[in-house]
């Protein structure tokens, strides 16, 4: 099993138990048109292209980075997004250090620096999709406050992958019980249902479900600010922040025995 496909699993057993809404055919509280799309491969060339040209490549190590992209292949934006961080990291020795983390099956002790990318000299499209992967892989490994801070200012429309962006959005959110901001970035995501890969819709649909509903100050908020704490402090995360949500979760606990 993949780690792409364990965190799918863990989300989907964790909200089975949640009832989800029907289909609406793009009716009800999805949008008819969407405000975003998927770029199409020819369009990523382009920008590719453009980019290579901007950091003066030579022409040689530019015919071997073009030559990474079949023209003719069929790719999904997830393979598209990859591969154009891949010739990213062949131009840059910081990039391809970030893109070696994300490689890896195992969170290691102490992550990367990524300052850089705010001061890169990349432009905003290439460390745009470099944040993305890297954002998606801290996600995966349940770094979702550090998840958030790579995708949460990223926009569809200076990425390769908009779906994948939207979707670890809504995953980063959802766990951080940021429930108005996983509600928008689920809704916009599932404008594209047909066109989005089934995981994304699935699992979109059952955060949205299990969110929709959570009130404020319930029994069901604070096992879950609970749950965040703990995972925060297996990630070693064991400062202000969490005692900060230990003090909210036993002023929620003592309002909830008064009344």
């Amino acid at each position: 099993m993949t780690r792409k496909t364990g965190l799918l699993v863990v989300l989907a057993m964790a909200l089975l138990s949640v009832p989800t809404f029907a289909a609406n055919d793009g009716q009800g509280e999805f949008a008819s048109q969407s405000s975003w799309l998927q770029p199409a491969k020819d369009d990523v060339l382009v920008r590719l292209t453009e980019w290579i040209g901007k950091m003066g490549v030579a022409d040689e190590q530019r015919a071997e980075l073009l030559g990474m992209i079949d023209p003719v292949a069929k790719y999904d934006q997830l393979e598209l997004l990859e591969l154009v961080c891949r010739c990213i990291g062949q131009v840059d020795a910081d990039a391809s250090s970030l893109l070696t983390t994300c490689q890896l099956a195992n969170r290691p002790s102490i992550l990367p620096d990524t300052d850089w990318l705010a001061n890169s000299s990349l432009g905003s499209w290439s460390s745009g999709n470099l944040r993305l992967l890297y954002g998606r892989w801290l996600s995966q490994h349940k770094y979702y406050d550090e998840a958030l801070a790579q995708l949460a200012d990223l926009t569809p429309e200076n990425v390769v992958d908009p779906a994948t962006l939207l979707f670890y959005q809504g995953v980063s959110h959802h766990q951080l019980l940021q429930k108005d901001e996983c509600l928008d970035v689920v809704t916009r995501l599932l404008e594209n249902r047909d066109l989005i890969p089934r995981r994304y819709s699935t699992v979109a649909e059952l955060m949205y479900a299990d969110l929709k509903p959570l009130k404020e100050d319930s029994l069901d908020e604070i096992s879950r600010m609970m749950a965040n704490v703990e995972r925060r402090l297996a990630l070693g995360r064991a400062g202000k922040r969490v005692r900060t949500e230990e003090e909210e979760i036993l002023a929620k606990l003592d309002k909830m025995i008064e009344e």
